[in-house]
């Protein structure tokens, strides 16, 4: 009985199974429960960690190194996204200077032309060929292969046609005018809605590079403007020097010696398939500087199926002396003035008038024929006598 009681009373003492791995080595009890032996865990689960903590380390460096290598092609991706929405302020974003002033160079922000260009920008396409990232210094090269809408010969000979229709009126200095620019820009959509899509291609290399944490392009450069602008700026500027230079050529040739014309003095009349025109009457008043000019009115009568104008269908010349009288801008304002620039519809009639400077009061022969495309046979003249007598109708 003290036995039993001394082992319940005891909490250290735990019975041990018989068998012979609770034996000792002298088969006690006591002596196999002191030899057991448990794993160190500890020893294995500390290098584990710096094992895992090393990898997620390093895979977020390499995330971070790839991440940042890719950046810059990002960047001109994003780029080029904004130039085909034709979104300035995003693709500013993306530049260093923020400078864009070589979109205006190229007319591009000129919002006459701003639903043509809007067309051509959203055929752009593009594909980046290699980005070479040099992290050390923070800079970048992205060569980017682009596909854009090329309309060259198609558009020059619209260019070229319009100037020759417009004549001088159409340029101010080596540009254009702004009512001419109106006018070309629809004449160009229309061109373009017309014509098949023709595509040219080139590769361009931005050159990037990281300020404040951020990747930038350099600067906007000409090749990615010619492709946004379908190369109309130039287009349009080698077609001016060709009107300047024929011009040129007219007025030294007049200046040489006076050439004879044609002279009819019943008329200027032509009546064909495309227009009519009759004379009405002229006075002489003053131009914008004070000078006498011509004011010479016709009836224009549209024969066509389209809206058309005497601008567009008449090429009318004057001369004095055997010399071209240079087109004026009268000082007072006249109705007649604007509807020879405005269209006309089919099967209707308009009084218009064209104004031309007077070198004196001597007679002035007018010269009329068809003037797209020279589609007709058709020169005829008419004297006009000028009495030197300013703002007075000297019809009769």
């Amino acid at each position: 009985m003290r036995e039993d009681f001394d082992l319940d009373e005891n909490p250290d003492s735990v019975p041990v199974s018989e068998g012979p791995q609770a034996a000792g080595p002298e088969g006690s009890a006591d002596g196999g429960a002191e030899n057991i032996k448990l794993p160190r865990r500890h020893h294995v689960v500390v290098p584990l960690l710096i094992i895992l903590a090393v990898v997620f380390v390093g895979g977020i460096l390499t995330f971070v190194y790839i991440r940042e290598r890719k950046l810059p092609a990002d960047v001109v991706e994003r780029f080029l996204e904004c130039a085909r929405d034709l979104d300035f302020e995003g693709m500013a974003s993306y530049v260093q200077s923020s400078d864009l002033t070589v979109l205006d160079d190229w007319d591009i922000r000129n919002e006459v032309f701003r639903d043509f260009f809007k067309d051509v920008c959203r055929k752009l396409d593009y594909s980046i060929l290699r980005s070479n990232v040099n992290l050390n210094n923070d800079t970048a090269k992205v060569s980017v292969h682009l596909k854009y809408p090329d309309e060259t010969e198609p558009f020059k000979k619209t260019i070229e046609e319009f100037l020759r229709v417009e004549d001088s009126r159409a340029v101010v200095g080596e540009r254009l005018s702004e009512e001419a620019e109106k006018r070309l820009a629809g004449i160009l959509m229309e061109k373009a809605a017309a014509a098949e899509d023709s595509f040219a291609e080139m590769d361009v290399t931005y050159p990037l590079i990281k300020a404040d944490g951020e990747w930038k392009i350099v600067s906007l450069e000409k090749d990615t403007v010619r492709a946004m602008s379908a190369n109309l700026r130039e287009l349009t500027e080698e077609a001016v020097r060709g009107l300047a230079g024929t011009e040129k050529e007219k007025e030294e040739a007049s200046e040489g010696a006076a050439f004879e014309l044609p002279v009819d003095e019943r008329t200027m009349d032509i009546d064909c398939a495309q227009f009519t025109i009759k004379y009405h009457s002229h006075r002489v008043t003053e131009d914008s500087n004070g000078k006498p000019c011509l004011m010479l009115y016709y009836e224009y009568t549209n024969n066509g199926v389209d809206v058309s104008s005497a601008r567009t269908d008449a090429k009318i010349t004057a001369y004095q002396h055997g010399r071209r009288c240079p087109f004026a801008v009268p000082a007072e304002k006249d109705s007649a003035l604007d509807l020879y620039m405005e269209e006309i519809q089919p099967l209707e009639t308009a009084l218009v008038c064209q104004a031309f400077s007077l070198a004196d009061d001597s007679d002035v022969t007018i010269q009329a024929e068809p003037a797209i495309g020279r589609l007709y046979d058709i020169l005829t003249t008419q004297v006009l006598q000028i009495s030197g007598k300013q703002g007075k109708d000297l019809h009769g």
